[in-house]
């Protein structure tokens, strides 16, 4: 690796760090993070400035904010990108063969429902037209004809038993809204990976459904872009989407998401504990520090009215697909190599769920 000429190598431990001229001491005027060990640094504090990159470090930090060489991309680099949706997917057909297979055991106890719903809808209506027509009789002294015939109730009963029948076989052989819930958030999944394959283009590279370590929990998608890290949960959704305060007007409270009037609050609930695991990821490498992790939750099908604009709930990005795509792929410091060594320590780090 060749180094400039204007340029001093430090070694520290086993990390190279290149002081690169054109490092200047400032005040602080508002409070900052050193660059180099990450300590807090407060307004009117001493600092060294890089004036090429704009980031200060402490003095007790070497002689500047020294920004440690990137290691060179290899071919051990290349990473799975993973299956978007494919833990979703799985949990779905796991759900539905254990269904299957209740359904064949109890076949004959559910075949006798099916008849027995079915028989009794039949009797209902043909006890219902011998009432009316007793009620009728009883009520008047001349001769009133029943609206319900022999021949109309009988049509009726048999209408009612297959109407009854065929309610219970899908109650008892339906899929159940927990199963199908899998199936949807996994289609959900692959809208947004489809938009992120787009984003391919701008310099973005994702990877999808990576488990949390130590837990069941998974990461729907992490897209790496020019201008950082961001870890995407992806939901479907249905109605109008806003976000807004609903305390007293002295209170108002924080802001809440609403989608097709229903609180969603809870759509990024969870969100602070998936960037904790993409930080820990990276911590054994310490030329990604600084690097920006943003959490993202993306709306698919929901609406957003005429004049569509993200909202921010409790620090996370809340949008749609598109608009989520022109969000990972905004300009930004980070090079090309950075994004895909990113994604290539990620993948490594965060097992595919």
């Amino acid at each position: 690796m060749k180094f400039p000429t204007d340029a001093r190598l430090v070694v520290i431990g086993v990390n190279y760090v290149l002081i690169m001229d054109g490092t200047r001491q400032i005040v602080l005027q508002k409070s900052e993070q050193c660059f180099v060990c990450n300590k807090p640094l407060s307004s009117g504090t001493l600092v060294y400035l890089n004036e090429s990159s704009g980031r200060v470090s402490c003095t007790s930090c070497l002689d500047g904010p020294a920004p440690v060489i990137e290691p060179e991309f290899t071919d051990s680099d290349v990473f799975r990108s993973g299956t978007p949706g494919g833990s979703a997917q799985r949990e779905f057909e796991r759900r539905r063969l254990r269904e299957r297979q209740v359904a064949e055991r109890q076949r004959p106890i559910w075949l006798a429902l099916v008849a027995l719903a079915a028989i009794g809808g039949y009797v209902a209506v043909q006890i219902f037209a011998k009432v009316l027509d007793s009620g009728l009789k009883a009520s008047t002294t001349t001769v009133v004809r029943s609206p319900l015939t022999a021949s109309t109730a009988h049509g009726l009963g048999v209408f009612l038993a297959i109407i009854a029948g065929i309610g219970m076989a899908r109650a008892l052989w339906g899929r159940r809204q927990s199963t199908t819930a899998w199936a949807t958030g996994a289609r959900g999944e692959r809208v947004v990976a489809t938009r992120l394959a787009n984003a391919s283009s701008k310099g973005v590279s994702a990877i999808h459904d990576r488990r949390i370590p130590g837990s069941r929990a998974n990461i729907d998608h992490i897209a790496v872009g020019p201008a950082g890290i961001y870890v995407i949960d992806a939901k479907v959704a249905k109605g109008k989407v806003s976000a807004k305060t609903t305390g007293p007007i002295f209170n108002r409270g924080p802001v809440k998401l609403f989608v097709g009037g229903h609180e969603r609050t809870k759509y990024v609930d969870g969100m602070d504990r998936q960037v904790e695991a993409v930080a820990r990821a990276l911590k054994e490498s310490p030329w990604a520090v600084g690097v920006p992790i943003k959490p993202m939750v993306v709306l698919v099908g929901a609406e957003w009215g005429w004049f569509p604009r993200p909202v921010g709930v409790r620090g996370v990005w809340v949008g749609w697909p598109k608009e989520m795509t022109r969000a990972v792929s905004r300009g930004g410091s980070l090079s090309a190599e950075s994004v895909r060594r990113l994604a290539a320590v990620l993948a490594s780090q965060l097992p595919e769920a």
